[in-house]
């Protein structure tokens, strides 16, 4: 049923870093379209996208490639018990944490970095440059 919403349903950013590296972020959830959760990269060398799992790359030759790859899922485990299960051994083993709460910390740094830009409606020291309706 469709529903009328008083409030920004997409945000959007461009982070660059230091080194010249560029992240966009964009995050929207009342877009009439299929839930997804998509990640691609794009790089110099190569670009790769989670869903389906694909590398794309040039060759030696100089030929374009498309390399699907397939990973085996266990049938023992899904995504959600190995999450579980790694923060419980985290906690009673004493296993290193593969997502320690500094990354979060950097990427809540981040994000309040592209709406401070967006409030500001000029570049951020870091180079950053959102529209209104990016936060």
């Amino acid at each position: 049923m469709w529903r009328q919403f008083d409030t920004d349903d997409f945000a959007g950013g461009v982070i660059r870093f230091e080194d010249g590296a560029g992240l966009q972020i964009e995050s929207f959830w009342a877009s009439h379209q299929p839930a997804e959760i998509q990640i691609e990269l794009f790089g110099t060398d190569a670009g790769a996208r989670l869903n389906p799992l694909t590398l794309y790359r040039t060759d030696p030759q100089g030929r374009e490639e498309d390399l699907s790859i397939s990973l085996p899922r266990s049938a023992n485990i899904d995504a959600w018990q190995a999450l579980a299960s790694h923060f419980i051994a985290c906690i009673l083993d004493d296993e290193t944490c593969s997502a320690p709460l500094r990354h979060g910390l950097q990427v809540q740094r981040m994000l309040e970095r592209c709406c401070a830009a967006q409030d500001q409606d000029e570049r951020s020291p870091s180079g950053l440059r959102t529209d209104r309706s990016s936060c």
